[in-house]
């Protein structure tokens, strides 16, 4: 596997790191040895914020017990962070 580039236009490369790096449903950059790095708008982030992992959980139909169990560190980390109760809340207030 060789690296992988995410870019704002929806498109991917291998090669090409001079263009606008964003990705909202997953990293977007991923080296062929493993390391991720999660970019908005060309920034990369250090903590995911509660909104951002939110959108990441309806894109892929994922529970917070997904995140805080996720093979990524990053997003594994960064929902350890926030209180999901009001999220669990509403969920159930929906489904009621």
């Amino acid at each position: 596997m060789k690296d992988k580039y995410y870019y704002k236009d929806g498109t991917t490369s291998t090669h090409d790191i001079s263009r606008i790096l964003h990705r909202e449903d997953g990293p977007a950059v991923e080296f062929a040895e493993g390391g991720q790095y999660w970019f908005v708008d060309d920034t990369l982030l250090l903590v995911l914020t509660k909104e951002y992992l939110v959108k990441y959980m309806e894109l892929k139909d994922f529970t917070v017990a997904h995140l805080l169990t996720d093979s990524n560190e990053m997003i594994r980390n960064s929902a350890a962070k926030y209180d999901w109760n009001d999220l669990v809340k509403n969920k159930e207030m929906k489904e009621a």
